[in-house]
């Protein structure tokens, strides 16, 4: 038994996506602050899957449905997203509703990986209830340093949004 580490959401390479390498870079780049933040909240619930340590979702316009082990570590899952809806959901004004669309790519990847059984999805989607509660931030507490001469303690906080770390 192996503990799921990473969740992941991704466009592929251009060819193998069949989308322009820009929106591809652009939908990356706004959705890596959730993996990141779902990365590191699934390792504190314990899933225990057979064989993979990570469940990535990549969007494609060329294929769909396609649902395989790319390694011994990684279930990967392909879903069809038109280009048109990708390039709308990538500059939709509202950033919740963008969120709430990229959450929802991942549901359906775990729904479909066929590695996970109903509770552990109920587990990954309470993640999300989470992320969502939290208004959809990634923040996390660094470093705490006493200044002992001082009397105080220094917080070093991270924050990782869409735009900057």
């Amino acid at each position: 038994m192996r503990r799921l580490w990473y969740i992941a959401l991704w466009i592929g390479f251009s060819n193998d996506s069949g989308y322009d390498e820009t929106l591809g870079d652009n939908f990356s780049y706004y959705a890596s602050f959730i993996c990141n933040y779902l990365s590191k909240a699934v390792r504190k619930i314990s899933v225990e899957l057979e064989e993979h340590t990570m469940i990535s979702v990549q969007l494609s316009q060329k294929d769909s449905g396609t649902v395989r082990s790319l390694s011994d570590n990684i279930r990967s899952v392909i879903l069809y997203c038109p280009e048109e809806e990708l390039k709308r959901i990538v500059t939709l004004p509202d950033e919740s509703e963008r969120y709430e669309r990229y959450l929802s790519f991942l549901e359906e990847g775990y729904r479909r990986s066929g590695v996970l059984t109903e509770e552990q999805i109920s587990m990954l989607l309470g993640l999300h209830e989470q992320f969502r509660s939290g208004g959809y931030r990634n923040e996390w507490l660094f470093k705490k340093k006493p200044l002992r001469e001082y009397g105080i303690y220094v917080y070093f906080n991270c924050y990782f949004t869409t735009y900057d770390f």
